[in-house]
């Protein structure tokens, strides 16, 4: 045995080392052939696949992500009259979230409006489990936009596509 050189003590040292353990949502589903789990909300939690997103923007990028959804002060100091700022919030990862601005009169507007809390009084911020679609604009420095309300909760543990239609009478 060898005493260690430099460069293998600087590789060794704990504080290189995470000392933050890995979170990850395990959902389970029950099935005829017993339990399977939710392998897309596991990987989305494990691999940090929103944050990636988020830190990535490319025009057009488009992601599937399960999240909490709430409305939001603001977006970076713009607050433009006719909409409403929410966040996407990872389940595991609190501190992984995407802000985006709609516009109130649009259908996703009109759908996530039971969400508002800036308007009206209540004792909590409302949140909702949501499976959405996140996209990328297409301008040359991209802006983060909901592409679409897939369901409420999270898709195939309670949440069924186009589950919100019928919430919204239609």
């Amino acid at each position: 045995m060898e005493e260690p050189n430099g460069l293998l003590l600087t590789e060794a040292s704990v504080n290189n080392f995470v000392d933050e353990s890995v979170k990850v949502m395990a959902f389970f589903r029950k099935t005829p052939d017993g339990l399977k789990l939710d392998w897309q909300t596991y990987a989305q939690t494990k691999y940090r696949l929103l944050n990636r997103f988020i830190a990535n923007p490319e025009p057009r990028k488009r992601g599937i992500f399960r999240v909490f959804v709430q409305e939001d002060v603001d977006l970076d100091g713009r607050d433009v009259a006719g909409t409403s700022v929410y966040r996407f919030t990872d389940p595991a990862y609190q501190l992984d979230y995407a802000k985006v601005l709609i516009r109130d009169e649009s259908e996703l507007g009109k759908v996530l409006a039971p969400l508002k809390w800036r308007t009206r009084v209540v004792r909590k911020a409302p949140v909702r489990n949501a499976t959405v679609s996140l996209v990328w604009s297409d301008d040359p420095e991209p802006e983060l936009q909901m592409g679409e309300l897939i369901c409420w909760e999270f898709l195939g543990l309670g949440g069924e596509r186009d589950n919100w239609k019928a919430e919204a009478g239609e």
